[in-house]
């Protein structure tokens, strides 16, 4: 392990002893019982023939087994490669393709292989292997190595303040950036002692905010949307969170209307942050300063930033090492000079803040020679109150090539709001960004990390209706 990241994570090891490391309901590790168990799981693989470089396949759920393993593949240079448990049989078949994994663990269950070569690498300290969120096609493999996940996750716990007086209370997914990344290995680099939730209940996680007097919670939009919708059903449930001094959101937009509802009822002014699988986190509102409604944040201070033709570029030193086993794809995620291509459109204020408007291939519309934005649509439709959710899509059409669509998630009487937000986006915006179709639904698909699957929905063909608005 890169001596920088293992003298962290050990002195932080050494510092917590008896305290309390991680929990998980009624269970607990300490962090010297995290240290000694690793030890021992590290002497299992090496006496299995496991080698450093060699990829371990982690299905694991939820659990008090997932940091040992976290911590103890980093020791032993093994590269961890992490999967959804309830992922489908067709996407591990994938990762497990692209990955050659030496062995995979499941929960109760570790199971060597036999494996190809691995192939050269140009990295001498390589660490996860990461799955892109397979929003705009199939997953990517991720690698990051030791040097860049302390570069970007050393320094965004830094930049939060994060210490071993605070008390994390952990409800995201432990297979990508934001769990696995800040939320576990976060925690073991800044000594902080963390509850983690098998799964995401509004009653328990607030339960276990007042229990615990917890200090830190990250969530993503739809975290916080159900969070808003306990606390206008009995605001006495907001008050467990009047003891946290910092809760993050990220992965998609939260929108100005729910922050400002959400720092009314709890007094917490949430910190929107940005990044993705190949960056960790790169773009982040303050701590201390002004946080910015709407606004992912400014750069990081080890990172530098550019938008060329509305597109964020991104350098530094937290950047992955490339996608794994795929030189070609790599290549072309770079400019020519060097910069990584976010496919992420943004603009940028007077001050230097940045704020997100859609990925470049699913966040635009093409129609009748017009270049249309989703972001500015849905906002407009989240402002009234009985929208829950919204995604405004591109729907194929012969005459214009695309029209614009919204999918919406609504309370009250469907067909008369419809008919009401289709004259307002009238009122407001120009003839060729009306929305032509409308489409009710339950809720909208997404991915584990709460991003909106946008493709799923341009591929619908039910449902979607016209409408006829007064004039």
């Amino acid at each position: 392990m890169n001596s920088s990241l293992q003298s962290l994570i050990n002195s932080q090891i050494q510092k917590g002893g008896q305290r309390v490391a991680f929990r998980l309901g009624h269970e607990k590790i300490t962090w010297s019982e995290l240290d000694q168990a690793s030890t021992r799981r590290l002497q299992d693989y090496r006496n299995a023939g496991v080698k450093p470089g060699d990829r371990i396949l982690c299905k694991l759920p939820t659990s008090l087994e997932l940091p040992i393993a976290v911590l103890t593949h980093l020791r032993g240079g093994f590269i961890h490669v992490p999967v959804a448990p309830t992922s489908s049989q067709t996407a591990v078949t994938h990762l497990i393709e692209l990955t050659s994994p030496r062995c995979i663990i499941e929960e109760g269950i570790r199971t060597f292989h036999e494996i190809s070569p691995s192939p050269a690498l140009a990295v001498p300290d390589p660490a996860w292997i990461l799955s892109t969120s397979g929003t705009t096609g199939m997953p990517k493999g991720v690698l990051h190595t030791h040097r860049s996940l302390l570069a970007g996750i050393g320094a965004l716990t830094e930049l939060w303040e994060w210490c071993p007086a605070d008390h994390q209370i952990l409800a995201l997914p432990l297979f990508h950036v934001h769990g696995l990344g800040i939320g576990i290995l976060g925690a073991m680099l800044r000594g902080v002692e963390t509850t983690l939730l098998a799964r995401f209940d509004t009653a328990q996680l607030c339960q276990a905010m007042a229990r615990h007097k917890a200090t830190l919670f990250m969530g993503v939009p739809t975290m916080y949307h159900q969070l808003l919708k306990l606390f206008e059903e009995d605001p006495l449930w907001s008050e467990h969170f009047h003891k946290a001094r910092l809760c993050t959101a990220g992965s998609a937009a939260l929108g100005a209307e729910r922050l400002q509802r959400f720092e009314a009822l709890t007094g917490q002014r949430i910190l929107e942050r940005y990044g993705m699988s190949e960056t960790l986190i790169t773009v982040s509102n303050p701590y201390r300063g002004d946080r910015r409604s709407g606004s992912m944040g400014v750069p990081l201070a080890n990172v530098q930033t550019r938008i060329v033709d509305g597109e964020l570029q991104v350098r530094g030193r937290a950047l992955m090492a490339g996608y794994w086993n795929q030189p070609q794809v790599t290549q072309a995620a770079y400019s020519e000079d060097d910069w990584f291509r976010t496919g992420d459109q943004v603009e940028e204020d007077a001050d230097g803040y940045l704020y997100h408007r859609g990925r470049r291939s699913i966040d635009w519309i093409k129609s009748g020679g017009w270049r249309i934005g989703t972001h500015e649509l849905e906002e407009a439709l989240l402002r009234d109150s009985r929208v829950e959710e919204v995604a405004v899509v591109g729907l194929p059409d012969e005459e214009w090539g695309e029209i614009v669509a919204a999918a919406i998630v609504c309370k009250g009487d469907a067909q008369q709001l419809l008919i009401e937000l289709a004259h307002g986006i009238r009122q407001q915006f120009p003839r060729h960004q009306h929305i032509r179709r409308w489409l009710v639904v339950q809720q909208l698909p997404r991915n584990a990390m709460g991003k909106i699957q946008k493709a799923q929905l341009k591929h619908r063909e039910e449902g979607w209706q016209r409408l006829k608005v007064p004039s």
